[in-house]
């Protein structure tokens, strides 16, 4: 049983590490785009931008996720690539 518990994690470690990658790429990608906004005069946050996000990653079932959760998770995700974006990293 303990050689199974160990080799879900260790799949569960290679997803977070995937996820960290994957947030990287999207911080890095928000950060040029807020660059643009702030070159423009442009306001940082769009409401209806995330609402659409929102939107986006919630239109499909998901057997482990529900809206709600899935929701807040990309509302901290948002949150922070702005937070990020906005000083410059």
């Amino acid at each position: 049983m303990t050689d199974n518990i160990q080799a879900l994690r260790q799949a569960i470690d290679k997803i977070d590490q995937r996820l960290a990658e994957l947030l990287n790429e999207r911080f890095s990608l928000a950060g040029k785009v807020i660059a643009i906004k702030k070159e423009q005069g442009l306001p940082v946050y769009a409401p209806q931008r995330e609402q659409q996000i929102y939107e986006q990653v919630t239109a499909k079932e998901l057997d482990h996720l529900d809206k709600r959760t899935l929701r807040a998770i990309f509302e901290r995700i948002l949150d922070e690539s702005r937070r990020t974006g906005l000083k410059g990293k």
